[in-house]
């Protein structure tokens, strides 16, 4: 699964780093602010996420700690 796991990882960052080159080469200027506003609630939620998650481990690590 490891192995299956990291192909997955390396292939979704191919097809963002392929898509990202698509939009900024063949869309508009304008085209590229509304592209990225469809984005915004996408990366919204992951930081979100991220930082609920940090926040119980740092809880975590200073109660282990204590």
């Amino acid at each position: 699964m490891n192995k299956h796991f990291t192909l997955f990882i390396l292939a979704a960052l191919v097809l963002g780093i392929l898509v990202g080159a698509a939009i900024f080469q063949f869309v508009p200027k304008e085209g590229q602010e509304a592209w990225a506003g469809k984005f915004k609630i996408v990366t919204d939620v992951f930081l979100r996420l991220i930082k609920l998650i940090i926040a119980h481990l740092v809880i975590a690590t200073l109660v282990a700690g204590i």
